[in-house]
């Protein structure tokens, strides 16, 4: 288990709602979910991105952590970014993660990227 901050907590409030603020305008319309949805998104997506981080930071070097936290927010949109969140250059496989969130409502019990996404990660 994880153990977060109060701090952890607050940044990734700052960043998700500087995500969300940034794609507002931006935001394909299938990605759109109403203002509080986004809201939620944006803090889910920053908080995991903290902690994929903190869990992997002894596979990542110093410049690969200062990489992942620079790249955690895009002026011109998330949508922007067309490469993994981390690049896992210490450890043997040199493996890309791109962080993915969900909540744990009932009804959302299986979780799957779609199939672009997909595609589009499996390319690098």
């Amino acid at each position: 288990m994880v153990k977060i901050s109060a701090e952890q907590w607050t940044l990734a409030a700052l960043i998700g709602e500087a995500r969300r603020r940034s794609n507002e305008n931006k935001r394909n319309i299938s990605r759109d979910r109403g203002r509080d949805k986004n809201i939620l998104n944006d803090l889910m997506g920053s908080i995991g991105e903290l902690i994929a981080i903190k869990w992997f930071g002894q596979y990542l070097s110093n410049d690969e952590k200062i990489n992942a936290i620079k790249n955690m927010f895009c002026l011109g949109g998330g949508s922007k970014h067309t490469y993994a969140d981390l690049f896992l250059d210490n450890h043997p496989g040199r493996l890309r993660i791109d962080v993915k969130t969900f909540d744990c409502a009932p009804n959302k019990r299986f979780f799957a990227i779609n199939k672009k996404a997909h595609e589009a990660l499996r390319a690098v």
